[in-house]
Order: structure tokens, then sequence, then C-alpha cells
């Protein structure tokens, strides 16, 4: 053969390679490409979305996180806050029961020294008249016991 005819058949075929190419495998190979290209887009796009999400979270994460310690701060100063006044207010109650308590030991003191005052008194006069009586019986004799109880008995009349 002709080097210009097997040329001539080289790029027949070569040009029907290119067509069958151009008809058949390139569209498919292309819809593949630009279907990469789109998931591809996709996802980046998907993952800039999924950093600014993230950002924002962690912007926000570290405003709650502050808005706790200020509340966890604040629940502290009021646990102080109620502390101290309950103590303050134990150590009232304790002073109030401690001068309740005192009043009540005095009034207490003052009721037996008055009671022991009175048995005292008792017994002084229960003394005095056992004495008077021994004296009186020593001193005095039964004429001049009669005599005397006729005198107060008609002097009362």
């Amino acid at each position: 053969m002709n080097l210009n005819a097997t040329l001539l058949v080289q790029m027949f075929t070569f040009g029907v390679f290119i067509w069958f190419t151009m008809k058949f495998i390139w569209p498919p190979f292309l819809r593949i490409l630009r279907d990469r290209q789109t998931r591809i887009e996709e996802g980046l796009a998907a993952a800039k979305k999924s950093q600014e999400v993230l950002s924002g979270a962690q912007k926000e994460a570290g405003d709650i996180i502050l808005s706790a310690r200020e509340k966890a701060t604040g629940i502290l100063r009021k646990t102080e806050d109620q502390s101290q006044k309950i103590l303050k207010e134990a150590e009232e109650k304790a002073h109030k029961e401690a001068g309740a308590i005192l009043s009540r030991g005095r009034e207490e003191l003052a009721v037996e020294v008055h009671q022991v005052r009175e048995q005292l008194m008792r017994e002084v006069s229960q003394i005095s008249l056992t004495t008077a009586r021994l004296i009186l019986q020593k001193e005095v004799n039964e004429a001049t016991h009669r005599d005397l109880i006729h005198r107060a008995v008609e002097g009362n009349n």
C-alpha cells in the first residue's frame, strides 16, 4: 500500500475514533467530572459553613461559660450573704436565749431566796417559841399562868 492511502485510512480511523469518543465517551466523562466538581464545591461550602457554625458555637459556648461563671459567682455571693445572715440570726437568738436563761435563773434564785428566808423565819419563830415556853415553864408557875390567862380573858371582854 501506498503511504498516502495508509495515512488517509489512519486519519479517517482517527477521525472516527475522535467522533465516537466525542459522541459517546466524552459526555458521560464530562458529566462525571461536573458532578464531582459540584460535590467538591458543595463539600467545600459545607466545610466553610461548618467552620462558621463551629466558630459561632465556640463563641456561644464561651458566652455560656462566662454567663455560668457569673451566675456561679452570684450564687456564691448569695450563699455567703445567707450564711452570714443565718450566723447573725443564730448569734442574736443565742444572746436572747442566754438573756432569757439568765433572767429565769435570777427569778428562780429570787424565789428560792424568798422561800429560804420564809423557812428561816419559821424556824427562828419555832425556836423562839420553844425557848420562850421553856423559859416560862421554868420562871412562872402554874398559878401565875392561870392568873395571867384570867386577866387576859377578862380584859378582852
